[in-house]
């Protein structure tokens, strides 16, 4: 699958790489709870990737459209967005790696990479999501 992820990815002009972090009454559930990321199209649309983890599980969506927010139908949970891209200065600019890999039945780790250097990794095990940024090598 991570070819698929890779030829759909690599070279894509990144506009926003949307994390949405899930909370409770608590505090922080999950890390990254969803990923969109919001792709420059040839025509000069968009188009909106969804990448949503749980329970070792993962699902991969795009469409014309923008991605709803996650909700949740019990109202305990809240999703707090933070557009990466624009937080590292990385958006605007081509993905230059993408791999989606399983690591076991229920852990898998979505990286990318920008033309800047800057990488982002997703790294979920289980039911829980964390996000890494790794700076451009120097």
């Amino acid at each position: 699958m991570s070819d698929v992820v890779h030829k759909r990815l690599i070279g894509r002009r990144c506009n926003s790489l949307l994390v949405y972090e899930a909370h409770d009454s608590n505090g922080l559930v999950d890390g990254a709870a969803m990923i969109v990321l919001v792709l420059d199209q040839p025509d000069g649309g968009e188009e909106w990737v969804r990448v949503f983890f749980d329970a070792g599980g993962w699902s991969w969506t795009t469409s014309n459209e923008p991605v709803a927010e996650p909700e949740d139908p019990t109202g305990e949970l809240r999703f707090p967005s933070t557009d990466i891209a624009a937080l590292l200065g990385v958006a605007g600019t081509d993905i230059r790696l993408a791999e989606l890999l399983s690591r076991g039945e229920t852990a898998a780790r979505f990286l990318l990479g920008f033309a800047t250097g800057v990488m982002v990794s997703v790294e979920h095990d289980g039911d829980r999501t964390h996000l890494q940024i790794i700076p451009p090598a120097t």
